[in-house]
């Protein structure tokens, strides 16, 4: 079931995306809850669409998961909506490195970020969204995802 969060629920996503990574542009957009704790987007342009006779499974774009610890774990879609327009807790890392974590490895990196949830960047390429702590990069990308594209 798709549920569009409203109000204390909506506030929290934003409220999580602006401390942790400094993005506040959601405005445009509705924020949906799927299963448990999967969250979507979806361009509130959308309410245009004709959808009568259509079957729908999904809506919008898969945008991250609400932990919980009530963290946020960006998708890879998700990382590279926001990395456009985040202005913290981004991991650039070197190609090795990159390579090494989206092949699911958890790599030894240095970096100028917060423990706890970043966007992995290599040079202008967001690679996704991992777990930092103590010098180690931990990786979400899905075994079915692990394919080195540069």
């Amino acid at each position: 079931m798709i549920k569009v969060l409203r109000g204390s629920e909506r506030k929290k996503i934003l409220k999580i995306l602006d401390e942790k990574f400094g993005f506040n542009d959601l405005k445009n957009f509705y924020i949906l809850k799927s299963g448990k704790n999967r969250i979507r987007i979806i361009s509130k342009d959308f309410e245009r669409v004709d959808l009568r006779g259509m079957r729908i499974k999904f809506l919008g774009l898969e945008f991250g998961i609400l932990t919980k610890d009530d963290e946020f774990r960006l998708t890879i879609e998700g990382s590279q909506f926001v990395g456009k327009g985040a202005k913290k807790n981004i991991l650039e890392v070197e190609r090795n490195v990159g390579k090494q974590w989206m092949s699911g490895r958890t790599p030894r990196v240095t970096g100028n970020v917060e423990n706890g949830f970043v966007i992995v960047k290599h040079e202008r390429h967001i690679l996704g969204c991992g777990r930092y702590a103590e010098g180690k990069l931990w990786s979400f990308v899905p075994k079915w995802r692990r394919v080195l594209i540069f």
